[in-house]
């Protein structure tokens, strides 16, 4: 009695399930028509679980459904066929749009072609096309499927999206781990090694602020003294470190060198002294050049 019983209840379970394509199968499509409440599951490559409910391809129907990301948008086109919606949004997460038809005795080929703008902050990630003659075709990338539809075939077109994320900034250069003191720079036999557009004549004023009216480049630098002068010489002599294509002194250019002595000469106290200390720092990490002689 028990085993009858049993098979009666699978029989009762066979029969609903075969209800339930047959449901499907002759669903009316009279426009662009969403349905919601489907089944969430993920999908397992050719081993896909094929529900039998709105996520089931609709013969002669190409279907567009929102995975995941609500208020996307999708255009449609085809190259024969019914097309049912050319614009439109899904705008709730697992919902789907019929958008193209085979009309009465149609028996193909068509091309439908679905593109969609992901939206609320997301970018495109993959598009999974179950098709009623096939196994589940992964297009994992692009924003755009087209699938090739005769009169038989349903297709539904699953698009999956992922929050947007900007890459990561490139990292910072390398720090410098070189640099040539006012003492080197100073020396007339090491003049071959200053880089144009500056010479021990320029005159200080023509590339800073005017801190020192009259005196050229190379008097700067040899000039004795704390505060204002002896910024001037860390600050010419770092002028020469990052014009120098020789001396790996970071990524800081003589736009920069110039930017922050002004900053600090307008600003006066404790920006001189701040601003000496940290050129001093970087000047004194070893000289290439004279390594090189």
């Amino acid at each position: 009695m028990m085993h009858r019983t049993l098979r009666s209840v699978r029989a009762l379970a066979g029969l609903a399930a075969l209800a339930a394509l047959a449901a499907c199968a002759t669903e009316t499509v009279s426009g662009p028509t969403r349905t919601a409440g489907f089944t969430t599951f993920e999908s397992t490559g050719a081993n896909a679980v094929l529900p039998t409910d709105s996520w089931f391809p609709l013969a002669g129907t190409v279907k567009v459904c929102n995975f995941d990301t609500p208020g996307s948008t999708f255009t449609a086109s085809a190259t024969g066929g019914t097309l049912l919606a050319s614009s439109f949004t899904i705008a709730g997460v697992e919902e789907c749009v019929i958008v193209w038809q085979a009309p009465a005795g149609f028996t193909g080929p068509a091309q439908v072609t679905v593109t969609e703008t992901p939206a609320g902050g997301s970018q495109p990630f993959s598009i999974r096309v179950l098709a009623s003659d096939a196994d589940v075709i992964f297009l994992d990338g692009p924003n755009t499927a087209t699938v090739t539809m005769t009169g038989a075939r349903g297709v539904s077109m699953w698009f999956k999206n992922e929050p947007f994320s900007p890459p990561p900034p490139p990292p910072p250069p390398p720090p410098g781990s070189e640099g040539c003191t006012p003492g080197y720079w100073k020396q007339q036999q090491h003049f071959g090694n200053w880089t144009a557009p500056y010479t021990p004549t320029t005159a200080f004023g023509s590339v800073f602020a005017n801190a020192f009216p009259g005196m050229s480049l190379l008097q700067v630098l040899g000039q004795g003294g704390g505060g204002i002068k002896a910024l001037g010489r860390h600050t010419v002599a770092a002028l020469l470190n990052t014009a120098s294509t020789s001396v790996n002194y970071g990524s800081a250019t003589p736009a920069d060198i110039i930017a922050q002595f002004n900053a600090a000469y307008a600003a006066g106290e404790p920006a001189i002294t701040n601003l000496k200390n940290q050129l001093a720092t970087m000047n004194e990490r070893g000289c290439p050049l004279a390594r090189a002689e």
